[in-house]
This record gives structure tokens, sequence and C-alpha cells, in this order.
């Protein structure tokens, strides 16, 4: 059987919702999660982490489809979707869209979930592209995003050499893309379009400061890769994680600054500290590998 035939023998479920580390004892020694956990990994090294405002919206059509919520799939489409029309619609199809990817040992954390990501949204808004968004957030950061996050904060926490830096894009979508809604913001892959440059080698199809964004990614990359550090000069300082004293435990606090790039130029706000600090511990609880 070749690996066409194989792949046409798994259900599509189990290709998209199940993924097993082979732990080999060579190449991974034992479960990188474990190693990363417990600091056994290459210390002393450089690490840029990047995520977008919206990692989940394009996906959100293609998971309820899979969970056979295909008309709930289409109130996410590209162009055109059903319409969304209530709050509490929006957090059941966010719970139904999780279940698959959190600790089966545990309910969906609905009404944490509204506090968290629909404070202050009315509950007859009128806005459904809003409550789109705010799932394909709260989906994001569970899949994507807050991953990203705490890989760089356990790295930082094992290794006070190590320099990690973050970087967060929220501009608002710089040309229609194939794989991002219409609808979304700062969508995922929406970054890479700037980053190879496309918006300089095409400037017909961008607007100045996208053209900028691309030209300050290049900059950011090609200073990390040669300098391990992706600060530019004449800049304010972009400062890599570093770590302060709890008081009261005695015990180090890993501070994760970030620098956003965004539809506005450059000031002093676009520089922040614990960028979903509350959003990512609230996820960490319930992934599968902190429950064994």
């Amino acid at each position: 059987m070749n690996e066409n035939e194989l792949l046409k023998t798994i259900d599509a479920d189990n290709l998209i919702f199940n993924g097993y580390t082979v732990v080999d004892g060579e190449f991974l020694p034992d479960h990188p999660i474990k190693m990363l956990r417990d600091g056994n990994h290459k210390k002393d090294f450089s690490l840029l982490l990047s995520t977008d405002k919206d990692e989940g919206s394009a996906f959100m059509q293609m998971f309820l489809t899979l969970l056979n919520r295909v008309d709930d799939g289409r109130k996410f489409s590209f162009v055109n979707p059903e319409p969304l029309d209530s709050l509490d619609e929006a957090k059941d199809l966010l719970a139904t869209t999780i279940e698959p990817f959190l600790s089966k040992k545990y309910p969906v954390p609905t009404e944490q979930l509204a506090k968290i990501y629909f404070n202050g949204l009315n509950p007859k808004t009128d806005q459904p592209d809003l409550l789109r968004q705010t799932v394909g957030i709260a989906f994001g950061d569970m899949w994507l995003a807050c991953p990203t996050i705490n890989f760089g904060h356990h790295i930082s926490h094992n290794d006070g050499h190590a320099n990690v830096y973050q970087l967060y894009h929220s501009y608002y979508p710089i040309k229609t893309s194939e794989w991002c809604p219409k609808w979304s913001g700062a969508c995922h892959g929406d970054d890479e379009f700037p980053l190879f440059g496309d918006p300089i080698r095409h400037p017909s199809k961008y607007n100045q400061r996208v053209r900028d964004i691309s030209m300050e990614l290049i900059s950011f990359v090609h200073s990390f890769t040669r300098n391990g550090q992706p600060n530019q000069i004449e800049q304010p300082e972009w400062q890599s994680y570093f770590h302060v004293d709890d008081g009261e435990s005695l015990q180090k606090v890993v501070v994760e600054p970030y620098y956003e790039l965004s539809n506005e130029y450059r000031t002093h706000q676009s520089y922040g500290l614990n960028f979903k600090q509350i959003e990512c511990k609230f996820w960490q609880q319930y992934y599968e590998y902190h429950r064994q």
C-alpha cells in the first residue's frame, strides 16, 4: 500500500483533529511538550515569535463542516456568509469548534470563554461580522496564537540567556486573499505577503503604509538572522523577554515585551508587555498534556 492509498483509508476527522508525536528515543528522546516543560532543549539562542490578530477565522468553515455542521459553517464563508444573528449562537459555535481540541476529561468552559472573549458585546448585537471575528480570534488563540506565545514563555523561563522577541500583526488585511475571509481582521497568513516583499515587487496593489510594513518586516528579519535581534538603528529598543523577581515567592517571573505592527506608524504605543497573558493562561489549562 502506497502513501496515497493509506491516506484514503483514514477518516478525515482523524487527519484533522488527531496528531501523534513519535518518540523514537533518538531524534525525540521524549515527548516534545515534556521536554519543553522540563527544560530539556537547546539553550542560549534567539527566537522571533510572530502571530496575527485573527488566527482562526480562515479555518472556521472548514472545521464546522468536518463536524457535520455544514449550515453553521456557511456563517463563516469567506464571501457573503449566512447570517450570524446572536451572541448566544456565536458562543455555541465557538464551543462546538474548540471541543475536539481540548482535553476530553473536562467540559468546554463555555461561560468562562464568554467572559473572556465576548465581554462588552450586546446580546442582540447587529454586528454579525464582529461576532464572526470574535469567534475566529478565540479559536485562533486556542489553536495557534497561544501555543506560540506559551512556547516562547517556556523557552525564556527555562533559559535566562535565550533572547525571545515577539511580534504582533494587527494591521487590516493588505489585499484580498484566497485564504482569508473578507470580513476578518489581520488574518492567518496576512503577514507573509509583506515578509516576502510582495508590496515592494507590486507597489500598485498596496498603499504606502503596507509598503512600509514590508520594508520594516524585511529589515527585522535581516537584522535578526545576522545579529540575533531585530532592532533597527535610531528606533526605540524592542526588548526581548526578561525576568523579574516575584517578591512573595522569590521565583523569577517572565516579562514578555512585544512590538505591534498596525495600520498606524510606530509610536510608543506600538510597544507593550505580556500580550494575551490572560487568554493564554486560560487556554493552557485545558490542553491535554497539562492533565497527564
